[in-house]
């Protein structure tokens, strides 16, 4: 964020520098507002006014899936499925905005972002966190995994069904969305790792996230959410000793209880019902694994 400071400042000097728009691509509610803050708090305080006078600050979402990044020929390959397509939220931009091949402007972006990381992004946190405790080491093996499956499918129907009562004139392409996500996360060609999708747990434990987010969601219209409480505790249990952050849990959860990091991490207050019920789910998977055992 300084080195965009610095390049924002540089072209608010320029006589009749048009705006420019920088535009974060990330699985978090309201990138575009903390990119602002992250890009504006990095200049200097003589120069801070004008780098957010330049600039627009936004935030965008793709439904690809990418792995890989090996280098090949001396070439950097990555697999990508899914559409091209890019969405765009339409606030915090400044215009006008270039017209871009395969980019689509929002102003409901904060729907559009929550389908996607709650219903392709919280199923594939699922499948990794139980497919590790099964020993799967890519996402497509734990995706059939007999014992990962139903959880995995059951999961995405709470998450479709609690999108669909918070955002009900979505409700058709919230549908949409999940009919397609088992057969993107089971793609074997993509041969995306178990441990790629798992990593930094603490950071997917927020209480915004793809994993807490929905079974919160459920939980306010009353819904059915037990297998997505089965997916938090399974990420309060990921135990990957090549994670540090993973490694950094553990050790919170080890020395201050499980109950006080899913107060700190998920924001679930020990006497909610939701809080109980994942506590209860990752007693059972660490003392019994007895996971499976959920109702379906």
């Amino acid at each position: 964020t300084p080195l965009i400071a610095r390049g924002l400042w540089q072209r608010s000097r320029a006589q009749g520098a048009a705006p420019l728009n920088v535009i974060a691509c990330e699985n978090l509610p309201g990138a575009g507002a903390y990119l602002r803050h992250q890009v504006v708090s990095a200049a200097p305080i003589d120069q801070a006014m004008a780098v957010d006078a330049i600039a627009g600050f936004s935030a965008a979402i793709t439904r690809r899936i990418m792995t890989g990044g090996h280098l090949e020929d001396g070439e950097l390959r990555f697999t990508v499925s899914g559409s091209p397509d890019l969405v765009i939220d339409a606030q915090g931009l400044k215009h006008p905005f270039p017209g871009l091949t395969g980019v689509t402007l929002t102003d409901e972006f904060g729907a559009q972002l929550l389908r996607k990381l709650y219903l392709l992004n919280g199923a594939q946190a699922v499948a990794a966190y139980l497919g590790h405790r099964e020993g799967c080491r890519l996402l497509h093996d734990a995706v059939a995994h007999p014992r990962v499956a139903p959880v995995v499918r059951d999961a995405l129907c709470e998450a479709r069904e609690a999108l669909t009562a918070e955002f009900p004139h979505h409700a058709a392409d919230i549908a949409c969305d999940a009919a397609q996500v088992i057969g993107e996360i089971a793609n074997p060609a993509l041969d995306d790792t178990v441990s790629r999708v798992a990593r930094e747990p603490r950071r997917k434990l927020g209480p915004l996230e793809r994993l807490v987010g929905p079974a919160r969601l459920a939980h306010k219209h009353e819904l059915p959410g037990d297998n997505l409480c089965l997916g938090i505790a399974a990420a309060l249990a990921y135990d990957d000793p090549a994670d540090a952050d993973a490694a950094a849990l553990q050790a919170a959860i080890a020395a201050e209880g499980v109950a006080t990091v899913l107060t700190v991490e998920c924001g679930l207050l020990p006497h909610e019902a939701l809080a109980r019920a994942v506590k209860q789910q990752w007693l059972n998977m660490t003392q019994g694994n007895v996971w499976q055992e959920v109702n379906r």
